[in-house]
């Protein structure tokens, strides 16, 4: 009883006993993204899922999405990887003044 099943659930949905391990994209590891080409350079993407993360060189783990998506596809015409990332960490154009 090591609580597997449980721990695949969204982070929303976990009993409060169970530790999540969520992040804002879903399950993962957290400030470990690496770039994913299943489905080629114009489908690639980012992921921190630790299937994607276990046995990536850490020079190409990064701490990142944004900075994965800049890293490995900032030449995709789809815009794939930077449509994934969450709405607040998409570029707008604007230079950010943001507070971190």
């Amino acid at each position: 009883e090591t609580g597997t099943c449980i721990s695949q659930l969204d982070g929303d949905r976990q009993p409060s006993g169970q530790p999540s391990l969520g992040t804002a994209s879903g399950l993962g590891l957290p400030n470990q993204f690496v770039a994913v080409f299943a489905n080629g350079y114009e489908g690639g993407y980012c992921s921190n899922f630790k299937a994607d993360v276990i046995g990536t060189p850490e020079a190409q783990i990064y701490e990142t999405e944004f900075e994965c998506c800049t890293e490995n596809f900032a030449d995709q015409t789809t815009g794939t990887c930077i449509s994934k990332l969450d709405g607040d960490r998409q570029p707008s154009g604007q230079p950010s003044l943001g507070t971190a």
